[in-house]
């Protein structure tokens, strides 16, 4: 029996797809309620970001098994930071337990940090950013659902059944997949 891998998103929509009226595209939209953006707005403004540019940082992820090192973390970060493109680090509960490391300001640039936000407010603040790198997350899942150009780190986990669902999204993964290494 040959197994071809099925999206987590289509698997899901099959028992209620004979309901829809239209076809859809199976990529989730988020639009941040008007609350969420001018949480969002104020966040911006206290950490001094631009107008335009910034990348969001997301090095954690709620398993372990599915991080890049931390070495690689730096190496970009680093590399980001020399030519001076804005970053913000974020971080959120799921990751706290194992991830200290995406905490501890020493490994880090010193741009802001956007840790344990409501999804609503995390949501808003992901839409204000021109690039998202992350893990196989709910976060990179965020945003790329809001519409950030999101480039998702894969391991481990098949993209084709986990990956982010937009066009502006792309998967670096190991062929075959497998652990990230650098």
């Amino acid at each position: 029996v040959i197994c071809t891998p099925v999206h987590i998103t289509d698997h899901l929509l099959q028992p209620v797809t004979r309901f829809l009226r239209q076809p859809c595209d199976a990529c989730p939209h988020v639009y941040p309620d008007p609350t969420a953006q001018e949480a969002a707005a104020r966040f911006w403004h206290t950490a001094g970001l631009p107008d335009q540019g910034v990348v969001a940082f997301h090095p954690g992820s709620g398993g372990a098994y599915k991080l890049w090192p931390l070495l690689g973390w730096q190496q970009v970060m680093a590399w980001a930071a020399q030519r001076r493109i804005p970053g913000l680090i974020i971080s959120g509960p799921a990751e706290q337990a194992h991830d200290a490391h995406v905490s501890h300001p020493a490994h880090f640039p010193s741009w802001p940090r956007a840790q344990n936000l409501p999804l609503s407010h995390l949501a808003a603040l992901l839409a204000r950013c021109q690039v998202m790198i992350g893990h196989d997350s709910g976060i990179t899942h965020l945003a790329a659902a809001v519409g950030t150009t999101t480039l998702a780190l894969f391991g481990p986990t098949d993209p084709r059944v986990w990956g982010p669902r937009s066009h502006r999204a792309c998967v670096l993964c190991p062929d075959p997949p497998g652990p990230l290494t650098l």
